[in-house]
This record gives C-alpha cells, structure tokens and sequence, in this order.
C-alpha cells in the first residue's frame, strides 16, 4: 500500500511541477532558473517604432529602448 502511495504522489508531483514550468518558462525541469539575456538591436523608420515596440514587451522583454542617430553622445 506504501508503495502504491510512493508511485501516485511522486506522478503527482512532477505534473505539479510540469504544469508550473509551462507558466514560468523561465524555470528549468530541474528548478534551475535559465540566465538567457539577447541584445536585439532593430533598424526601422519611426512611424514603425511603437510597432516593434509592442510587439516586443508582448513577447515579455526586459526592456526597450529608442536610440536616435542624431543625439549627441557623450564621450567618457
């Protein structure tokens, strides 16, 4: 009977954990927590910015920013 329990509470704790990853992709099978940063750098016109940049934060990104060729930069 022991066993039986052994079996059906360890099934039962690895789809609790699976159902948990599909949520959180962010987690590994094992717990660990992926480290994966992408720096992506896209050239458009303006009228396209707030485009991308939509479609970005819906894809769950850290950030966006705008970078415009015609600031001055500043030279540390």
């Amino acid at each position: 009977m022991a066993l039986i329990g052994l079996v059906v509470g360890g099934v039962l704790g690895f789809l609790i954990k699976l159902i948990a990853i599909k949520k959180m992709p962010t987690i590994d099978l094992f717990g660990r927590i992926k480290a994966t940063e992408v720096f992506l750098m896209v050239k458009c016109s303006e009228g396209n910015d707030e485009l991308i940049k939509d479609i970005l934060w819906k894809n769950k990104a850290l950030g966006v920013n705008n970078y415009n060729e015609s600031t001055p930069q500043i030279n540390l």
